[in-house]
């Protein structure tokens, strides 16, 4: 009896049609302890994940509301809850749906607020050159093509001035850097759509879905539209502001890339017109658009 009462629990919270990527219903007791199986989870958290004290008690103690909590998953969330009482006893119930989500939902449907916010966010960045030395040996990407590169490895490529350089990465797993062109269909045109292109290989042989929230962009390009187009795309592909970089460097002439796989970093080596001398940056991994976004 009490595994059918389980099994049904689960199906009805495990309706997720309307929960997005990272949306979830899920079931508490007064002990603090989950009655419902996470989505993100291959093992039962059934009366085996116990969440957060101060987060449960509060939610006890008020009712009903809202808040914004840090989840079990350790992601910024915005949650509704309720507490209802039943055969004696109270239970609480939480809606909840990552703040990074929430907000890429609303981009999408706005787009003028999405290229005032993406202009904010470019215009507001602030380049510090550091010392660097180089790498001897690296995986080498030319134009219009993306390597793959493991942990352990160096991924490279140059010659960044009309083109963009895109890196997408699973942070101590594995790393692709592709080279894009202008004739790529980021730029409006339609030779190549490597970011479509790398999007499927990586959704398709690399990730599960509960990784796919992990993922990082991080686009280097000189041109405004293109990132605005990037930007768009992804967010229509169900990936989140929080998962995305744009770096762009208006006093640059050029630019190479070095992304370290195990590490998941970043250093652009940036040229100035009028000199043959690269400066370095460190790209800060934080730096997302999420930092940026407000509604």
């Amino acid at each position: 009896m009490m595994q059918f009462s389980v099994s049904k629990i689960n199906h009805i919270f495990s309706l997720n049609k309307h929960l997005g990527q990272s949306g979830e219903v899920i079931l508490v007791n007064k002990a603090h302890y989950m009655l419902t199986d996470s989505r993100f989870k291959p093992q039962s958290t059934i009366l085996q994940k116990k969440l957060a004290s101060n987060n449960i008690e509060s939610k006890f103690a008020l009712g009903k509301g809202h808040k914004q909590v840090t989840d079990y998953m350790g992601f910024d969330v915005i949650s509704a809850f309720e507490v209802f009482s039943f055969m004696n006893n109270e239970w609480l119930i939480i809606a909840k749906i990552n703040e990074a989500e929430a907000r890429s939902n609303f981009y999408l449907k706005n787009p003028d607020s999405l290229k005032v916010m993406l202009l904010k966010y470019i215009e507001q960045q602030k380049h510090d050159y550091l010392k660097y030395r180089p790498v001897r040996e690296a995986i080498n990407v030319n134009i219009d093509e993306f390597k793959r590169g493991k942990s352990g490895e160096v991924l490279y490529t140059h010659g960044i001035s009309t083109c963009s350089g895109l890196i997408v990465s699973l942070k101590q797993n594995f790393a692709y850097m592709a080279h894009i062109s202008p004739y790529d269909k980021i730029y409006g045109e339609t030779r190549t759509d490597m970011l479509s292109q790398l999007f499927n290989r990586i959704n398709y042989l690399e990730i599960t879905r509960a990784q796919k929230k992990l993922l990082r962009f991080k686009l280097i390009t000189p041109n405004k539209h293109t990132a605005i187009n990037v930007v768009n795309t992804l967010l229509k592909k169900g990936i989140m502001i929080d998962q995305i970089q744009i770096v762009m460097n208006p006093d640059a002439s050029k630019a190479a890339i070095s992304h370290f796989v195990e590490q998941d970093s970043t250093v652009i080596h940036w040229q100035h017109p009028n000199s043959s001398k690269m400066v370095n940056e460190y790209v800060n991994p934080n730096a997302t658009l999420a930092n940026m976004a407000e509604l």
